[in-house]
């Protein structure tokens, strides 16, 4: 059939020059479409529509529809490989114009081109359509204008011939158009340089066909004639096109030994070779393989693909090209492979019996510097023969030399630099230079094998940081990082030569002590690490403390470099665990605790989930007059074989694991359940106050104001009947962080606390503008207050503060009369304690306010010793051992003692 533009002008690419986008291109080619079919239209109206045309008979139509399909596929297929379409579409047009009336051959022809396209996309398949219409159309125009009546006559061959040429040059001219719009002409495409011999292709074509319609209709003499100029035409073709081929491969082989010479990097110069060398074999795949100047080394590899493929400069495995490279070294010589083989030849190649590879050796003055390869399918690229092998050679002799030059060398030490590089990145920390984990490991493990079944052979200290992570939160990172490059100098500097310090990552550091050190030897190194991370480090004139815990573990016959390092963290956290600043030594028992405590994590998040946690209230007491005004909720874990499990054994565990969150929301719900509850049944006055003990991680989250609110609403509790208690380490995260929370609490309503004032971070300038109100004193501030220590000084602070700025306090822990009157008399708002009740199950206050609410109601109003408020009465709150009947304590109620339903 004929050639449409679509086989010759690919479709833009990242490589091809381009001013236009994809539906840019896509709108041009539907409007140059429908001008090509317009002009079709035309041509035929004028021409053809008005002739008279007879023709032949002897050809089915259905014989021609299989003929025109076949020569369509064969055009898009067939490529040779000098970039010349040498197809049979010039015949299959020529025995058209011979059986089949114009209008059928245009008609057919153009729908071949639009079957065979139907994949591409819509305006690529209707371009081919108009460009096979306008085409065909002036091949029947030339035709019926110049051929005479009588089909056999000299004049009616030449107008065959000159119909197809005709055709040719409008195919041409279409390209061209195409090619100016869309940008996307080869650099093989166009030019009396490729038209010519096309040109004289088709013309053999044509004849060919003509030889075969007229044989035995026409004299011996007329088809001798023909016969003779399609075979000069076919002959004049190959011979142009073989010299035109060699002429260029030479050009090709010596530019590209001038582009590696003239390359700064060799990296750039093998892939520019290797994608003009794909150009110019119009195959998918080239690539280069380096052999090493050294026994031993890798091979390296540079390979180019199609939809960009790319790998530079890479190590190749040695086993996959081995053959091929000893093959091709051996023979000197280059070799076609085919199917299977080619994935031995080209990596990454296709798998496909249809591959066709050439390989090639790139020869070096005194031995064979690599291979070169090309490859591709017999099917979508060029046909690749065992001619195209000669010009793979040339161009691989050139390119050899230009390598050998000095460019392989120089590339080639750049890569063993690199991969000296690498392999320092691959196996020490990037930040502080020191060994990585996974090379601290690995020396571990040889010193076990060195010192085999001796225990204490080998040890390792594990060093921890104390607290740095307020560091980051507080500084920032970049000076995060500087302070763990000045303690990772520190260690190295405490260290025996033989000693090995890693990081880990993060502020974890480590430290290999080979050689059966002594006992004392190694607690010398324990000591002096620790003595040298004391000294402050000082960064940008700002001062920062540190200190650190280790953990020491020796080895035994049993012992794995793991094991080691998990029995050195084990002991490092019993470290922290004791108090921090400090070392200890691995002992078995550890391991037990360590486990002890993995049970304990899986056994909270069950009982989390399956509600197995439990409130208590302790009774909040007013100092002055001793009446209950709220109580505090305290969360105790009722576990099914240890029983009770008091909080400072299993609110740590929660905070360390992050269940902290998910238990502090559980207690946030069912505390304002309880309460909403006690304010309907007991409608004091005012009500009784609920405080709830929230976390620094659950305080950050900016879900917990919308969290109170759903609770607070769902159970019909006033805000300001909620107090929460936050301790100091939230100012930790920075003021801007805590900001937005506190804003939206203080929006809701409830009120906040600060618990244990005083044992902890904070701001004195901060504290008046956080909208805080209550302050409470530690337990240790009370226990202390009769005495003259820093802490009984504190505890009359914290008073003397919150009386300053308007804030009220609590005394946590009073156990006894006398600290509760000391408290009373330094101004002290409200206390609580085991003197006023211990924390108790919801149904002990229940039956406490039932008992006070019955025997109010036998009381008389008048009460001269507590004054009276409209119509309200008291209610004495509850005390420890049945002494505090005799404590004025009273809860006002709003009317007379009732049980409210």
């Amino acid at each position: 059939m004929i050639e449409t533009p679509d086989a010759t002008i690919p479709p833009p690419s990242a490589n091809t020059p381009d001013s236009h986008g994809p539906a840019t291109h896509g709108t041009l080619l539907w409007v140059v479409s429908a001008f090509v079919a317009a002009i079709a239209f035309v041509l035929y109206v004028v021409f053809v529509g008005s002739a008279e045309t007879a023709p032949l008979d002897g050809l089915p139509l259905w014989a021609f529809v299989v003929i025109a399909l076949a020569g369509e596929q064969i055009s898009l297929h067939f490529r040779h490989r000098g970039g010349i379409a040498l197809t049979p579409s010039a015949a299959v047009l020529a025995l058209g114009l011979l059986y089949l009336s114009p209008g059928a051959l245009i008609l057919l022809l153009a729908a071949a081109a639009s079957l065979t396209r139907i994949t591409r996309t819509p305006a690529r398949a209707a371009m081919a359509t108009a460009s096979a219409l306008v085409q065909v159309t002036v091949a029947t125009a030339v035709y019926a204008v110049v051929r005479l009546s009588d089909p056999f006559a000299y004049q009616s061959v030449l107008a065959l011939i000159l119909a197809v040429a005709a055709a040719h040059a409008t195919r041409a001219g279409v390209g061209a158009i195409l090619a100016r719009l869309i940008g996307g002409r080869r650099e093989d495409d166009g030019g009396v340089d490729t038209v010519l011999p096309t040109l004289l292709a088709s013309l053999g074509w044509a004849g060919a066909a003509v030889v075969l319609a007229f044989a035995g209709e026409t004299s011996t003499r007329m088809t001798v004639f023909v016969g003779v100029l399609t075979l000069l035409a076919t002959a004049l073709t190959w011979a142009y096109v073989g010299e035109r081929y060699r002429r260029r491969g030479l050009e090709f082989a010596q530019g590209m030994a001038r582009a590696v010479l003239g390359a700064a990097q060799t990296e750039a110069a093998l892939v520019t070779m290797l994608e003009r060398t794909r150009s110019t074999f119009h195959c998918s795949y080239a690539e280069i393989v380096l052999l090493p100047t050294e026994d031993g080394e890798q091979l390296i590899r540079t390979t180019v693909g199609p939809d960009g493929q790319r790998e530079v400069m890479v190590p190749a495995s040695r086993e996959s090209l081995a053959d091929v490279v000893a093959a091709v070294s051996s023979q000197e010589r280059g070799t076609l492979v085919a199917g299977e083989e080619v994935r031995g030849v080209i990596h990454g190649a296709a798998e496909s019996d249809q591959m066709v590879a050439l390989v090639a050796p790139l020869p070096g003055e005194s031995r064979v510097l690599g291979t070169i390869a090309i490859a591709g399918s017999n099917q979508t690229d060029g046909a690749l023969e065992a001619a195209d092998v000669e010009l793979l050679e040339a161009l691989a002799t050139h390119v050899g030399a230009a390598l050998e030059y000095g460019q392989v060398e120089r590339s080639l030490a750049q890569l063993g630099e690199l991969e000296r590089k690498l392999a320092h990145q691959a196996y020490h920390d990037s930040l502080t230079g020191l060994a990585n984990r996974t090379l601290f490991l690995d020396l571990l493990e040889r010193a076990l094998l060195r010192n085999g079944a001796q225990d204490g052979g080998v040890v390792v200290l594990f060093v921890d940081l104390d607290d740095f992570k307020s560091i980051n939160d507080s500084f920032g990172h970049p000076v995060g990082d500087a302070v763990l490059v000045e303690v990772g100098e520190r260690i190295r500097k405490c260290l025996r030569g033989a000693d090995t310090p890693a990081r880990l990552g993060g502020d974890e550091f480590a430290v290999l002590i080979d050689g059966a050190p002594q006992l004392r030897g190694v607690i010398s190194v324990a000591e002096r690490v620790l003595r040298g991370l004391t000294p402050p480090i000082v960064h940008e004139g700002r001062e920062l403390v540190l200190h650190g815990s280790v953990g020491i573990a020796f080895s035994d016959s049993s012992s794995t470099a793991e094991a080691l390092l998990r029995d050195a963290d084990i002991a490092m956290y019993r470290a922290k665990a004791a108090g921090k600043g400090r070392f200890e030594i691995f002992e078995e028992s550890m391991h037990a605790d360590v486990r002890r405590q993995m049970d304990m994590r899986t056994d909270l998040a069950r009982a989390i989930q399956q509600e197995e946690l439990v409130l208590h209230y302790q009774p909040l007491v007013e100092l002055e007059s001793a009446r209950m005004v709220g109580v505090e909720a305290l969360v105790r874990w009722q576990h099914p074989d240890r029983g009770m499990i008091p909080p400072g054994e299993f609110i740590p565990l929660a905070e360390e694991t992050g269940l902290i969150t998910a238990l502090g929301s559980w207690v946030i719900t069912n505390a304002c359940k309880q309460a909403g509850d006690w304010h309907v049944r007991y409608p004091f006055d005012p009500p009784l106050s609920m405080n709830l003990n929230v976390a620094a991680s659950q305080f950050r989250k900016h879900e917990l104001a919308e969290e109170l609110r759903i609770a607070l609403e769902a159970n019909g509790v006033r805000p300001s009947t909620v107090t929460l208690e936050i301790t100091e380490s939230v100012f930790k995260e920075g003021w801007s962080r805590i900001l937005g929370v506190f804003e939206e609490l203080q929006e809701l309503g409830v009120r906040l606390a600060i618990d244990d004032f005083g044992t902890g971070y904070s701001s004195l300038t901060r504290l008046q503008e956080m909208p805080v109100e209550v302050l409470k004193i530690p337990k240790p501030f009370v226990d202390d207050l009769a005495g003259v220590s820093g802490k009984a000084t504190l505890a009359r602070t914290v008073v003397r503060i919150g009386d300053t700025i308007g804030m009220k306090t609590v005394a946590e822990g009073i156990e006894t009369v006398e600290k509760w009157h000391q408290l009373r008399h330094l101004g002290c708002d409200y206390g609580q304690g085991y003197l006023f009740g211990k924390p108790v199950e919801p149904c002990v206050l229940d039956a406490h306010f039932e008992r006070c609410i019955a025997a109010l109601a036998k009381r008389p109003r008048a009460r001269p010793e507590v004054p009276a408020s409209g119509s309200a009465t008291v209610l004495p709150a509850p005390g420890r051992g049945g002494r505090g009947s005799d404590w004025p304590r009273e809860v006002r109620l709003t009317a007379p003692p009732r049980r409210v339903a």
